[in-house]
C-alpha cells in the first residue's frame, strides 16, 4: 500500500496513470528471551518512501512468532503491541488492559529485510495484605512501565492481575526500570484506599514484591437545612 501522490490537482478532466510500486518483504520473529514465539503480536509498519509518500502495512504474528508485511522502499517505524492478549508457550500474558508497545525507529527498507524481535519478561508475585497483615483477595494490581528502554526507542507496558483468596497475585512483566505499582481493593473493602505503592520497582529478574493496601479513614456526617431537615441526593466531593 503507497501513496502514490500528494500534489494531484483537478481542474478538468484528465488522464493520471499509476504505476504500482514493487514491495519489499520485511518479516522476522518475535520470541521472549528463552526462544518462545510471542503469538497474537501486532506489528505495525510505516513510514515514507523517498519522495515522501505514506507506505506501510499491519500484519499479527502467528502461532510460530513470525511476521511479514511488504512496503515500498523508504525508510519505516515498527511498532509491536500486545494488546490482543498476546501469548508465549512459556506463560499467556493475560489480563484486560495488557498491551506493550516497542519502537524500531529509522528502519531502511531497499530490500527484503529480516528483523527479529526479543522481548525479556520476568515474573513479579508476591501477596497483597492490609495493615494488620491480613490477606486481601481480589484487589486489582497493576504494573505500569513508560518512557525510554535500554533496549528500544520507547516503551509503554503495563499488565495486572487479581489477588486470589489468599491475597496472592502474580504476572509476567517485560524487564524494565522504574515500574509504578497501583492497587485498587474491591468495592466491598470500604477502608482500604486505591493508591500508588511505588514509582521505582526495577525488575530484572524474577522477584517477589508483597504489598499492604494503604487503609483509609471514614469521612461522615449530615447534610442538612436550618431548620434540621436532610438533604437528599447531594453529592459531596473530598478531594
Amino acid at each position: 500500500t503507497s501513496e502514490v501522490t500528494s500534489s494531484l490537482d483537478v481542474y478538468s478532466d484528465l488522464t493520471f496513470d499509476i504505476t504500482v510500486p514493487s514491495g519489499h518483504v520485511v518479516s522476522g520473529y518475535v520470541r521472549d528471551q528463552h526462544g518462545y514465539p510471542l503469538q497474537r503480536v501486532d506489528v505495525s509498519i510505516n513510514g515514507q518512501t523517498p519522495n515522501g509518500a505514506y507506505s506501510g502495512t499491519d500484519v499479527r504474528t502467528d502461532i510460530n512468532g513470525y511476521y511479514e508485511g511488504v512496503v515500498a522502499a523508504g525508510q519505516y517505524t515498527i511498532n509491536l503491541d500486545g494488546s490482543a492478549s498476546f501469548s508465549t508457550m512459556g506463560g499467556t500474558m493475560t489480563s484486560s488492559g495488557n498491551f506493550m508497545t516497542f519502537v524500531a525507529e529509522n528502519v531502511n527498507v531497499s530490500a527484503d529485510t529480516n528483523l527479529n524481535f526479543e522481548l525479556t519478561f520476568h515474573e513479579v508475585s508476591g501477596t497483597v495484605t492490609d495493615s494488620n497483615g491480613v490477606p486481601v483477595p481480589n484487589v486489582e494490581v497493576v504494573a505500569v512501565a513508560e518512557g525510554t528502554d535500554p533496549n528500544y526507542v520507547y516503551s509503554n507496558y503495563n499488565v495486572l492481575d487479581y489477588s486470589d483468596a489468599n491475597g496472592q497475585y502474580l504476572f509476567k512483566v517485560l524487564e524494565h526500570s522504574d515500574y509504578r505499582v497501583v492497587v485498587d481493593p474491591p468495592a466491598d473493602q470500604i477502608r482500604l484506599i486505591t493508591s500508588e505503592v511505588t514509582s521505582s520497582l526495577d525488575v530484572y529478574s524474577d522477584l517477589t514484591f508483597d504489598i499492604t493496601v494503604p487503609s483509609g479513614h471514614v469521612v461522615s456526617g449530615y447534610v442538612r437545612d436550618q431548620h434540621g431537615y436532610p438533604l437528599q441526593r447531594v453529592d459531596v466531593s473530598i478531594n
